[in-house]
């Protein structure tokens, strides 16, 4: 399922699920293959899932307002935040070893074989 709205929490995502059976959101490629699409061009996306159904993402991660900078500025402020945020890692870790897995599978299929010249008898 595409959706330009943020889903976070197990509620939310079970909410969805049941709604749509969309096992997953994907907020990000709805604009890139609206502009591919407008500019005649194929697109497709290869996604990994950072977060299940069962994974609650905390706020300050969520918040679409929030960058980079302010997410360390808030974990030194707020060192209890450190333990959510390396579970975060290791699930991000996870996930893009997951999806380079797939990525250098999916380029090997595609990629095109080269054939061994043929062999010339003397």
């Amino acid at each position: 399922s595409t959706t330009v709205d943020t889903v976070a929490g197990p509620s939310a995502k079970t909410a969805v699920f049941e709604a749509t059976g969309a096992a997953t959101v994907n907020m990000e490629d709805y604009w890139a293959a609206g502009v591919a699409h407008a500019a005649g061009v194929p697109f497709a996306s290869l996604r990994s899932v950072l977060d299940s159904s069962r994974v609650h993402l905390p706020p300050y991660i969520t918040d679409n307002s929030a960058d980079v900078g302010r997410m360390v500025a808030g974990v030194i402020m707020h060192p209890g935040r450190v333990p959510a945020m390396l579970r975060l890692a290791c699930l991000a870790r996870t996930a893009g070893n997951s999806l380079t897995a797939c990525l250098l599978a999916a380029i090997d299929c595609l990629a095109p074989r080269k054939l061994s010249p043929p062999v010339v008898p003397r």
